[in-house]
């Protein structure tokens, strides 16, 4: 889990086929995305149909799980933290990363930054592959 580069996978890879000609029919002016190498991917599928730069953005980024990084939900079922972080992830700080309230914050930012160079723009964000995980809910 976390932030780790791992390209998309098949399923992944088949779905962003499948949605890209839909995106690339809105009248868009930019693409975001994660840093991630998949989130990467998933851009450059529809950049190749709609012809618009990517813009990399770190704050864009998956959370940071800190001490969870490359760890398994199943592991950290006994964890009293993971507990409290299912349960109020916008408050639940993890060791040496940030709450989801920190993601929030960070992509709003990114949008609204965006939404500032782009006047009377529309722009699509890819903060995660496949448009799913906290970060993209959380935004």
């Amino acid at each position: 889990m976390g932030r780790t580069q791992v390209p998309l996978g098949a399923d992944g890879i088949q779905q962003i086929q499948k949605i890209a000609p839909l995106v690339a029919t809105l009248e868009l002016d930019g693409i975001y995305t994660s840093p991630l190498r998949r989130a990467v991917q998933t851009a450059k599928v529809v950049a190749a149909r709609t012809k618009l730069p990517i813009c990399k953005n770190e704050g864009l980024n998956e959370i940071a799980y800190g001490e969870w990084a490359g760890r398994y939900f199943e592991d950290l079922i006994d964890d009293e933290l993971y507990h409290r972080f299912i349960k109020a992830p916008a408050k639940t700080l993890l060791p040496g990363g940030e709450t989801i309230a920190d993601v929030q914050r960070r992509g709003l930012k990114v949008i609204h930054e965006a939404a500032q160079k782009i006047p009377d723009g529309h722009f699509f964000s890819f903060p995660m592959a496949t448009l799913s995980g906290r970060s993209f809910a959380t935004i």
